[in-house]
């Protein structure tokens, strides 16, 4: 199930994205839950990262959709934001929230089913899970809630938003479980989720949770290379 938000000002708008939305849930079969605010008030009131992909107006009155999309990053990090907008001069803030996509109105269908079928994609895999054992219990864990791991001896830590787990185990054991364009070794002990890093210089990898990573000299060239070609395939 896919539970999403469409927040615009405008009313014909916001009626002819919903349509269109459920024209496309109906044609792929996919079970969704669409829900609409006519502001970015509305939508942050009693916010609990309940969505997996809200559709957000830029130009709105009052609270605009990059300052409710500032609000949403502060109690979500996982929901896909997909901005619609007039203008394209916004397309900088709206990546500094980490849009997902960028889309000039009026929306065209075919463009529109697109990025959403793709956005579809992504929210799987971002639930996709990883089965870990710790203290002899089995634990699932989502692909897209892991900010970094980290190799320490014979264990493995995975660094969640607000917990960390330990487990037995090796990095290539990691690899091979994550297998994802997402993720990028920078050093051998640590694997980053490329979705968090906030910036990086030859050094070190800042994430958005605040931690430094190290990151191997001989490793940067790539892991340059390999972040271009993650956030262009995001950015399309």
């Amino acid at each position: 199930m896919f539970y999403i938000a469409i927040c615009d000002d405008e009313e014909l708008t916001l009626k002819s994205t919903k349509e269109n939305l459920e024209k496309i849930i109906g044609e792929t079969n996919v079970k969704a839950q669409v829900s609409t605010f006519p502001d970015g008030e509305g939508l942050l009131k009693n916010y609990e990262a309940q969505y997996n992909l809200i559709i957000l107006d830029v130009e709105m009155k009052n609270m605009n959709g990059i300052e409710t999309a500032k609000c949403i990053r502060e109690k979500d990090t996982n929901v896909i934001i997909i901005f619609i907008t007039n203008f394209l001069q916004y397309a900088v803030d709206g990546y500094r929230v980490n849009a997902y996509r960028y889309l000039l109105k009026p929306l065209k269908y075919d463009d529109f089913k697109s990025e959403i079928l793709s956005s579809f994609n992504e929210i799987d895999e971002k639930n996709l899970g990883l089965i870990i054992t710790s203290q002899n219990t089995n634990q699932l864990i989502k692909k897209g809630d892991i900010f970094y791991i980290e190799s320490f001896g014979h264990s493995i830590i995975y660094h969640l938003e607000d917990t960390d787990i330990e487990c037995k185990g090796t990095m290539n054991e990691v690899e091979i479980k994550l297998n994802s364009l997402q993720f990028y070794k920078i050093h051998k002990s640590y694997i980053v989720n490329l979705q968090y890093i906030k910036s990086f210089d030859d050094k070190s990898v800042q994430m958005t949770n605040g931690k430094d990573i190290p990151i191997s000299r001989y490793r940067y060239g790539d892991f340059k290379k390999h972040n271009m070609q993650f956030w262009s395939k995001k950015i399309g």
